[in-house]
């Protein structure tokens, strides 16, 4: 994946040339379209280095209802290009966890981008935040058409996607982070249509780790 990042590199700079070039207008359109092309190549790459490399995580002690209420408020507007409403459900006291935010609000991104993806237009996305116990579970709830058994089993496996667009790592990385939480990832259709996608992870990883 490093060796594959140099020439990438090179084929951007030699785009955004000919972007910078006076004459030849008609060759804009095509140079647009290599760096964007080569800008979804770089996100497989650094997608595939973040799910092969072995976690060095900062842990930190912080209110997971904050940063779900951050993610819900950055995805918003992908949500009303797309005509998706997001409904965040989460306990206003707050829920202190220790982990690794960075990772975890990266897992809460793929989920709910996911949802707003696979759902049709003007309906809605429930965000739900709920600890039960030691644990923390994300319940994100679509009203799209679910998956076939066979393509859910295999959603969490690196590089598998049912989008001509996607990468295939998003799930995978999301049931990563809920393992190394000590916690768990799954997808399940549900009755009258649609997925929920899960997350479940520990609330404290030292505890964890000492029983673990």
């Amino acid at each position: 994946a490093h060796e594959i990042r140099n020439p990438l590199n090179a084929i951007s700079i030699a785009a955004q040339r000919i972007l910078r070039q006076k004459n030849g207008p008609e060759y804009r359109p095509f140079a647009e379209t290599i760096l964007a092309e080569v800008t979804h190549m770089e996100e497989i790459l650094k997608g595939f280095l973040d799910l092969a490399r072995p976690s060095r995580s900062e842990k930190e002690r912080f209110d997971l209802t904050e940063t779900v209420g951050e993610v819900v408020r950055l995805l918003e507007c992908e949500g009303v290009v797309s005509g998706i409403r997001l409904i965040l459900v989460r306990d206003e006291g707050g829920i202190l966890v220790h982990g690794d935010r960075a990772c975890i609000r990266r897992a809460m991104v793929n989920l709910i981008r996911n949802a707003i993806q696979f759902s049709p237009r003007e309906s809605v996305v429930e965000v739900v935040l709920a600890a039960i116990g030691d644990k923390v579970r994300l319940t994100v709830r679509d009203r799209g058409h679910g998956m076939e058994g066979d393509a859910r089993e295999r959603a969490f496996d690196p590089f598998f996607t049912t989008r001509a667009e996607g990468s295939g790592l998003g799930l995978p990385q999301v049931r990563r982070v809920a393992e190394e939480h000590g916690g768990w990832a799954q997808l399940l259709d549900r009755k009258g249509g649609g997925m929920d996608a899960i997350m479940e992870i520990s609330r404290d990883m030292e505890q964890a780790g000492e029983s673990a």
